[in-house]
């Protein structure tokens, strides 16, 4: 008798997706093309592909703090946390860092009292 993997996933609108992969030898490889297949469909059929971190993290800061307020990397911390969970204080330094280079945020203050602003050009309106 040969080895069978079978594969089921239910889609966002409800539809069930049922793959059966049988054969003498199944690769891993195979297996992960049939996954990957399961993610794209999955993916176009919620509304397009999930956003990188990086635009997480620059979508937290915004709600947070995008109406002309100054925070500290721990206040971004504490808030980005809230949301992403798995996230350390060195990443979001970093990316703070990245989004000062851009121009996206503005500085004051020396470490360890530095401040950053959402520059006004990137605040919404309210």
């Amino acid at each position: 008798m040969s080895p069978k993997i079978k594969i089921e996933d239910i889609l966002p609108t409800g539809e069930k997706i049922s793959v059966v992969i049988e054969g003498g030898e199944i690769s891993h490889q195979r297996v992960l093309q049939v996954l990957d297949l399961f993610k794209i469909i999955g993916g176009v059929e919620s509304g397009g592909k999930e956003k990188t971190l990086k635009e997480q993290m620059w979508d937290v800061l915004m709600d947070n703090f995008g109406s002309d307020e100054w925070f500290t990397v721990n206040e971004a911390y504490a808030a980005l946390r809230h949301k992403l969970k798995k996230v350390s204080v060195t990443t979001v330094s970093s990316y703070i860092s990245r989004f000062l280079k851009e121009g996206k945020l503005e500085k004051k203050g020396r470490k360890p009292y530095t401040k950053y602003r959402i520059r006004k050009i990137y605040t919404r309106a309210v």
